[in-house]
């Protein structure tokens, strides 16, 4: 894997020893070989990935050594609102090779209200306490009402 990076994304590169191998959730979220590699082996970038658990596991720290950079200097010119372009080539022989102005969640790029549910579960599984399907969908619920409801009731819904 190759990604090309802009100057301010460098910095989420280097240095790559420990932008591979993270030793906290704070180093973790802070390196994009990480963050690839997670996507790779879970086909999404579950925060599951930056538990401790997660930070260990083997097939991401595998798929963390074989992602590389370079600087494309042209990326650097919108600041820290950098787009991506990701080089990949499989076992196999087979090539990818995907470009995005910007980001997922990015006003030019918004969630759909499948990836913001997806991102909803995805946190509820970090919740201090277990959460059930039942109060997930009550409170996704009470969320998307949001603009027509009242505090009062929003208060109550999320109970």
């Amino acid at each position: 894997v190759r990604l090309h990076v802009g100057q301010t994304n460098l910095e989420f590169c280097e240095p790559a020893a420990a932008r591979r191998r993270p030793q906290g959730r704070m180093d973790a979220l802070s390196s994009l070989p990480y963050a690839v590699a997670v996507a790779l082996a879970h086909g999404s970038v579950p925060l599951t990935a930056y538990t401790h658990e997660g930070l260990a596991d083997p097939d991401v720290l595998a798929l963390a050594e074989r992602v590389t950079w370079e600087v494309d200097a042209g990326r650097s010119a919108d600041g820290t609102i950098e787009g991506a372009r990701v080089w990949l080539r499989t076992r196999d022989g087979k090539r990818f090779d995907h470009e995005v102005r910007h980001g997922a969640g990015h006003p030019d790029d918004p969630l759909t209200d499948a990836m913001l549910r997806a991102k909803f579960r995805d946190c509820a599984v970090m919740a201090g306490r277990p959460v059930g399907e039942d109060e997930i969908e009550r409170l996704q619920a009470a969320v998307a009402a949001l603009d027509s409801t009242s505090v009062a009731a929003f208060a109550q819904a999320s109970r």
